[in-house]
C-alpha cells in the first residue's frame, strides 16, 4: 500500500514538472540539437559515415551523446538561455541560439 502511494506521489510530482517546465526542456532539446550538429564530433560523423548516421546516431544514442549535448544547452552563456526562458514564458516558437561575434 505504501509503494503505490509513493509511486503516485512520485507520478504526480513528475507529470507537474513537466506540465509546468515542459515548453522549456523542449527548447532546450531544440538547443542540443543545433549544439550536436554544430559540433566536431557531427561533422566527422557526417564525413565519415554519411548524414543519416550521423543524425540517426543523436537521436539512438541519447544515453550518452544526446545527455552531453542537453547539459550542454543547460549550461549555455546566460544570454543564449536567457532567450529560451523569455522565448517560453512568452510561448514563442522554439528555435536554436548561437552567440554571435558582432
Amino acid at each position: 500500500m505504501l509503494q503505490v502511494l509513493c509511486y503516485k506521489f512520485a507520478k504526480f510530482c513528475i507529470d507537474l514538472k513537466w506540465a509546468i517546465l515542459g515548453g522549456y526542456y523542449l527548447r532546450l532539446a531544440m538547443q542540443a540539437r543545433y549544439l550536436y550538429r554544430s559540433s566536431q564530433l557531427f561533422k566527422d560523423r557526417w564525413q565519415q559515415i554519411g548524414l543519416d548516421y550521423a543524425e540517426q546516431s543523436f537521436e539512438e544514442d541519447f544515453g550518452d551523446i544526446g545527455r552531453h549535448f542537453f547539459w550542454k544547452a543547460q549550461n549555455s552563456p546566460w544570454p543564449i538561455k536567457k532567450q529560451i526562458i523569455f522565448d517560453w514564458l512568452l510561448n514563442r516558437p522554439e528555435q536554436p541560439y548561437a552567440i554571435s561575434d558582432q
